[in-house]
């Protein structure tokens, strides 16, 4: 059985019991990493029609994350770029298809990438990337016309599905003619 979050050790800086204290240098590096990336996807995905949409889930959207979380990251690809962006041609792969490289590159050198589609929404794409800076980015792509099928809404101007669950990235939402 495991405890409830609320009865986990906390020791005097509020870090879980069993886990080693990261050294503050270390833990301020990398939120500000994380934060230089989070900065760098607004600037990037707002000039690239590709992308309809993006959200964070996980601790940052649950506003419980710490200096070793990672971007859980949500993207809602627009049809015409879908074929690229969300193919799987395999399931499970230490590599990834040219257009994803090319955008996973455009915020940081990749050390380590992890394809697993079974983490993948319906006829989309997931892919795990470590980077050099060792920021840890989980990208998942979804296809625009699967969107409102999977989640039931149409419109993408408000956070999809639970707002207490999801950190809607307003700046990336676009309304688009064919949608």
């Amino acid at each position: 059985m495991v405890a409830p979050s609320s009865a986990i050790k906390r020791d005097r800086h509020g870090q879980r019991g069993g886990l080693p204290l990261v050294d503050p240098r270390i833990a301020n590096a990398r939120t500000a990493a994380r934060q230089q990336f989070v900065t760098a996807l607004v600037d990037i995905l707002t000039a690239d029609d590709r992308f309809v949409a993006a959200w964070l889930t996980g601790s940052i959207a649950r506003g419980d994350e710490d200096a070793l979380s990672d971007v859980d990251l949500s993207l809602v690809v627009a049809d015409e770029a879908a074929v690229m962006l969300c193919a799987r041609p395999w399931q499970l792969a230490g590599y990834t298809t040219p257009a994803r490289a090319a955008l996973f590159e455009r915020f940081g050198q990749p050390a380590i990438i992890h394809e697993n589609q079974h983490n993948a929404p319906p006829d989309g794409s997931w892919t795990c990337v470590i980077y050099a800076s060792l920021l840890t980015v989980d990208w998942g792509f979804i296809c625009r016309a699967r969107f409102s099928t999977h989640s039931g809404q149409d419109d993408l101007t408000d956070a999809p599905i639970k707002r207490e669950s999801y950190v809607w990235i307003n700046w990336c939402s676009r309304s688009r003619a064919s949608s």
